[in-house]
Formats: C-alpha cells, structure tokens, sequence
C-alpha cells in the first residue's frame, strides 16, 4: 500500500508503475529501500516523542543521531541506482540505433536501393517507402533511415515510421526500456533530493534548536549570577 504521507513511497509507486524491466525493477528495489527508511526514522521519533525520561535537549540531540543513522546511506544509493538506470535507458537507445544501422550482409545491396530510391520521382518514392514501411522490408528500410540526408525530399515523418518499423521488428523492447528507464532515473534523483532534504532539515533544525537553548540557558545562569 502507499504511504501517501511518505513522498518516497509515492515515488516508488510510479516506479512500479512503469513496464517491468531490470532496470525498473531495480529502481523500484532502491527507492523501495529509502522509503523503508524514511518510515522507520518517522517511527523513531513518534517513540522519542513519546520519551518523559529524555530532557528536550536530550531527545533533540537524539533527533540529529537517528536522522543521521537512518538516512544518511541513502541519497548514495539512490545516486547509484540512478546512474545505473540512466546507463540502461542508453544501453536500450545504442540497440535502436545498432538495429538501424544496414548489416555486413546487407553492405552490397544498400547503394543500389539508395540509387535506386533517389531515381524516383516524388510520388514514386513516398509511394516506394511507405510501402517498404507496410511490408517491412528491412534491406530496403535501413539502406534509407542510415544515410538519411541522401534523400531531401523523404520527410523526417517518413524517416520516423520506417526507424519505428525497424525497431518494433529487430528491438521491440528498446523503445519501452529506454523511456522506463531514464524516467526510474529522474524519479530516483528527485528521491535524492527529498532524502538529502530530510537530512538537512533534522540536523539543522537539531542544531539551531540546540544552540538557541543553550544561549537561552547561559543567560539564565548569568543573570542569576
């Protein structure tokens, strides 16, 4: 179940949302971790909270040692895997592109299909490629989408339907992996983020709180005197 009032839960939740693929899989494990984390340290100070034995300087000092011991791993973890899921989303994106590129099989037939695409007349050619597109005639699809710039008068749309063909048929994953993937990545950084701002907030807080008490208590003492 979400934990609506834990922002990293929430996150998680988005991650698993996503299509399940290694890389997804593994942020889902990392934010899942952090998650836990941040729960556990919110039980710790509803426990501390709850402490009569504890003077208020004691139990805010406490607040700095279990914001500490609770969080302070995980906006490297989270770091980590963000890197990793961003290292997977351009392992998918270099399959695209290895899938478009014209085979060593192929090397002999790609200039007599580019010359013989660029003898067409217009009509001919955007009739030739969509047709090549129907039919998934890879030769002929990647001869074209790998030197695009032969043909000036094929639109970049025609140049996207015929990469798209290419890719649904030789890496019909990548597309999916490559977008769920760099999305893990942005959501575990933005996890990073609310982690190190979990940080910085209780130990500052602790600090200032500490430091204005003590001052508090010192001019107690010197007035007394």
């Amino acid at each position: 179940m979400t934990d609506f009032s834990n922002p990293l839960s929430a996150l998680g939740a988005r991650i698993l949302e996503l299509p399940s693929f290694t890389s997804t899989r593994s942020a889902a494990s990392t934010i899942g971790a952090a998650s836990q984390a941040l729960t556990n340290l919110r039980r710790d100070m509803e426990v501390l909270a709850q402490d009569r034995t504890m003077t208020e300087a004691g139990q805010l000092a406490r607040v700095a040692t279990l914001t500490t011991r609770r969080l302070s791993g995980q906006p490297a973890q989270l770091a980590a895997g963000a890197r990793a899921a961003a290292s997977a989303a351009l392992t998918a994106m270099e399959k695209l592109k290895a899938a478009e590129r014209v085979p060593i099989e192929e090397r002999h037939l790609a200039p007599e299909i580019r010359a013989h695409v660029r003898g067409l007349d217009l009509h001919e050619r955007v009739a030739f490629m969509a047709e090549a597109t129907k039919n998934a005639d890879l030769p002929t699809l990647r001869a074209v989408v790998e030197v695009p710039g032969f043909l000036t008068q094929v639109s970049p749309q025609m140049l996207d339907l015929a990469r798209a063909k290419i890719h649904e048929i030789v890496a019909p994953d990548a597309v999916a992996e490559a977008e769920a993937a760099q999305a893990a990545a942005e959501m575990l950084l933005i996890g990073e983020k609310l982690i190190k701002d979990e940080l910085d907030r209780g130990r500052s807080a602790t600090a200032l709180e500490l430091a204005a008490k003590a001052a508090n208590a010192a001019a107690v003492m010197t007035g007394a005197a």
